[in-house]
């Protein structure tokens, strides 16, 4: 058995934005909102071509361009990172169950609050990844399992994986 306390600090609200993040740019809308400003940016290097005649059009064009390739490769992301954590910090101020323990056994998953607890198989985790030294798992309902590794002794983390890979959930860390 591996018990888990999870407290939620900045640090935690920056990881699932992250997870967010990751799971978003599976989304098909998001590489669409993306080559949105990949073509307006070719849209005004094309412009700034056929306007060469005027140097102040030709300046316009190139800073659009310039603007528009900013937001599509770093802005959209850090714009999207900066929603998902206020999102996300305004959800943990209105859950009243935080902090939580987490009761992790060979047959099961079990979550521990004031208000209650609940128990689900591991057959309702539909994955699991890794960022920095957070384990997250992922569960049907698209909630998150938050496990800091350096807060687990290191037998019980190893416990964790061992179960993770008995139960052969697929890892869902992806590039970014």
């Amino acid at each position: 058995m591996v018990q888990y306390k999870l407290y939620v600090a900045k640090e935690e609200i920056k990881v699932m934005a992250k997870i967010e993040l990751l799971r978003q740019q599976e989304n098909k809308t998001f590489d669409r909102g993306r080559m949105i400003y990949f073509g307006l940016a070719a849209a005004a290097f094309i412009a700034a071509l056929v306007l060469h005649s005027s140097k102040y059009a030709v300046t316009i064009c190139a800073a659009l361009a310039a603007g528009c390739l900013y937001t599509a490769v770093y802005g959209w992301k850090r714009q999207f990172l900066r929603t998902r954590e206020q999102h996300i910090r305004r959800t943990i101020m209105r859950t009243p169950d935080l902090p939580r323990m987490y009761i992790f056994s060979a047959d099961e998953i079990e979550i521990v609050t004031e208000n209650g607890s609940g128990r689900f198989s591991w057959d309702s985790i539909t994955g699991y990844g890794q960022i920095k030294h957070y384990l997250y798992l992922l569960r049907e309902d698209n909630s998150l399992l938050l496990v800091d590794e350096n807060r687990l002794p290191e037998e019980e983390f190893r416990q964790l994986k061992e179960w993770i890979q008995a139960h052969r959930l697929p890892n869902c860390t992806m590039k970014k």
